[in-house]
This record gives structure tokens, sequence and C-alpha cells, in this order.
């Protein structure tokens, strides 16, 4: 009978210390942001977006982002196109639209991206795409 006493207490020990790995895995509430850049030329046009996107923060935080749309020339890339978008609070995407008149060949978007929640400039670079 004294055995007991030992034992109950170590599986009590060994019980608590299972609930504390348990909840001290689970997350809670993680803040993240992403950057990206992307473009098409769906219904004849070439147009893009790069956009900023982030959850998880204080509602005063914001983020901003500048987009160029490029035209390949044969020997170099030409920017043919800008845009600029901007948002706040805990959980939003700032998000830059371009959009350019039609000319066949190879396109891309990138991006350049802003924020409280992180210093410096974050780039993004978006895929090269084709207009016929």
């Amino acid at each position: 009978m004294t055995n007991v006493k030992p034992l109950f207490k170590r599986l009590l020990l060994l019980s608590f210390l299972v609930g504390f790995v348990i909840i001290a895995a689970i997350p809670v509430g993680a803040a993240s942001w992403n950057v990206w850049s992307q473009g098409d030329c769906a219904g004849g046009y070439p147009k893009g977006a790069s956009t900023l996107s982030w959850s998880g923060y204080s509602s005063s935080d914001s983020g901003s982002s500048w987009g160029w749309l490029w035209y390949w020339t044969g020997s170099s890339w030409s920017q043919r196109a800008s845009g600029f978008g901007s948002a706040s609070g805990s959980t939003n995407a700032a998000v830059a639209n371009t959009v350019a008149a039609h000319q066949t060949g190879n396109w891309t978007q990138t991006g350049g991206h802003t924020a409280t929640f992180f210093s410096g400039q974050r780039n993004s670079q978006g895929n090269i795409f084709s207009c016929p």
C-alpha cells in the first residue's frame, strides 16, 4: 500500500507535464504576412497585381504596395504601367493593380511592399507571361 502514493504522485506529475506540453504546442493567434506579384493577359490586356497580405496584427497596423508592369523589348525590360495600394487593420491586404495597352510579347509584374510590422522594403517578382 505504501507504493501507491509514490506511483500516484508520479502519474499526477506526468499528466501535468503532458498537459503543459500539449497546451504549449497550440498556436495562439500567430501573426503572419506574405508578399507576391502576378500577372496575366486574360481579356487581351496585360495586367498585374502586387499584394501584401497580413493577419493577426494590431488594428492600428498598415501596409502599402507599389506595382510595376514591365514589357520585354527584346533587349531590356521597359516599364509600361504602375499602381499603388494601401490598407490598415489587424487583417487586410494592400494591392497595387496595373494594366497596360495591348502589345504582343512577354510581360512581368514586380512589386515593392512596406508595413508597420516589418522594417525596410520587401520586393516581389511575378511570373513572365505572354500576350498574343
